[in-house]
C-alpha cells in the first residue's frame, strides 16, 4: 500500500468523516499529514502554538493538564479516531494549555488549523459534527469538575469506570469489558485520587460484585 492510498484508506475509516464523498475525501488527504509519536513522546506543550487538528490513527494518547503545583489531571484519554486540538478551533492565534502525550506508539493526523477551516466552510454538516465534539469535550470536563467538587473518591471511580465502560466497552460474557489500558495511576489521575486508595477502592468493587478483572482489563458488571 503507498503513503497515498494508506491515507485515504484511514481517513474512510474516520467515523467523523463518515458522510464525506470520495472526492471530499481526496480534498481531505491533499490538506493532511502522518505522523508518528513513539509511547511517552509528547505531541504538543502547554503555550505550543495551537495552529493543527489532530486525529488519533492509532494507538492511544492523553491529554493532561498541570496545576500550579504541579499536580497532574487527565482530561481525556484519546483512542484511534478522536480528534483533538479541535479547541483551537474557538480562538484566533491560541496556545495549548494542556499537555497531549502518547500512551503508547501512535501515528496521528495533522490537518492545518487554516485549512481544516476553510474546509468545514464548504461542509456544513462536518462542521456541525465537529462542533458537537466540542460541546461534548465541554461537557466531560465540566462533569469531571463537578464529581472533584460534589462526589467521594468512591463515587468518582464508579463514575469514572460507567463513563470508559460507555466510551471503550465491549461485550464480555460477565458485563462490559472496558477495553482500554489505564494503570491504578492513571485512574487515579482522572478522578484526583492517589494510587493506593484507587487499589483499594477497586477490591472493594470487586468484592461487592461491581466489576471484575481479568488480567490488566476491567469488567463493569451489570447492576
Amino acid at each position: 500500500m503507498t503513503a497515498s492510498s494508506s491515507k485515504l484508506w484511514y481517513l474512510n475509516q474516520f467515523e467523523l468523516f463518515s458522510d464525506l464523498t470520495a472526492q471530499d475525501i481526496d480534498e481531505i488527504a491533499s490538506i493532511t499529514a502522518h505522523k508518528e509519536f513513539p509511547k511517552s513522546q509528547v505531541i504538543y506543550f502547554p503555550g505550543d502554538s495551537a495552529s493543527t487538528i489532530y486525529i488519533l490513527i492509532s494507538g492511544k494518547a492523553r491529554i493532561t493538564q498541570l496545576s500550579d503545583e504541579g499536580k497532574e489531571a487527565i482530561l481525556a484519554i484519546l483512542a484511534p479516531g478522536d480528534i483533538f486540538g479541535e479547541m483551537a478551533l474557538l480562538e484566533d492565534d491560541g496556545e495549548h494549555n494542556e499537555i497531549c502525550e502518547a500512551l503508547e506508539d501512535c501515528v496521528v493526523c495533522l490537518i492545518k488549523k487554516s485549512d481544516f477551516e476553510g474546509f468545514l466552510m464548504k461542509k456544513p454538516a462536518l462542521n456541525l459534527k465537529v462542533t458537537k465534539i466540542i460541546g461534548l469535550r465541554l461537557k466531560r470536563i465540566e462533569n469531571q469538575v463537578y464529581n472533584l467538587i460534589f462526589k467521594d473518591t468512591y463515587a468518582r471511580l464508579e463514575s469514572l469506570l460507567q463513563r470508559l465502560a460507555e466510551e471503550y466497552g465491549e461485550p464480555h460474557p460477565e458485563g462490559t469489558l472496558i477495553n482500554i489500558k489505564l494503570t491504578h495511576q492513571d485512574l487515579g489521575n482522572l478522578i484526583n485520587a492517589t494510587r493506593p486508595t484507587v487499589t483499594e477502592y477497586l477490591a472493594q468493587m470487586k468484592k461487592n460484585g461491581i466489576i471484575k478483572s481479568f488480567g490488566h482489563k476491567i469488567v463493569l458488571c451489570p447492576s
